[in-house]
């Protein structure tokens, strides 16, 4: 289990050169917290972890966003990733962003997801993102 985080946390690292950072919380049943860097003009990679859990029973997700459709007040992205510990399996979300201030930095999503593994759970959240401009 430590391999695959070190490898992750490598890979978010190399894309912090290239890409901006954003973070973002999603209000569910499965509460996360997710730290993001978008790399290219559609490409997002977000890295989450649950929330209101105990600290041995936490489980990291990792997920490659596309963003089909990009506007400047809002964005429709399905993506593709995997979750580990509880709950293991794929991801396969579905979300919209919106940003309705000047600013385009903080804004709304709402999301559903299909976990695929042992115990298939169809997750639906909503929440705030937050991007650092460079």
């Amino acid at each position: 289990m430590k391999k695959p985080l070190l490898l992750l946390l490598f890979v978010l690292c190399s894309f912090a050169g290239f890409s901006q950072l954003g973070i973002s919380y999603h209000q569910s049943q499965l509460s996360f917290f997710g730290v993001n860097y978008q790399a290219g003009e559609r490409f997002l990679t977000e890295f989450r972890v649950n929330t209101n859990t105990l600290i041995e029973d936490l489980s990291p997700e990792l997920v490659l966003h596309y963003q089909f459709i990009k506007k400047e007040s809002h964005e429709v992205y399905a993506g593709i990733g995997g979750r580990f510990q509880i709950d293991e399996g794929m991801v396969v979300p579905l979300g919209f962003n919106l940003y309705p201030f000047d600013k385009k930095q903080f804004g709304f999503h709402t999301e559903v997801a299909a976990i695929i593994g042992e115990n298939n759970v169809f997750r639906g959240s909503w929440g705030i993102r937050y991007i650092f401009k460079k």
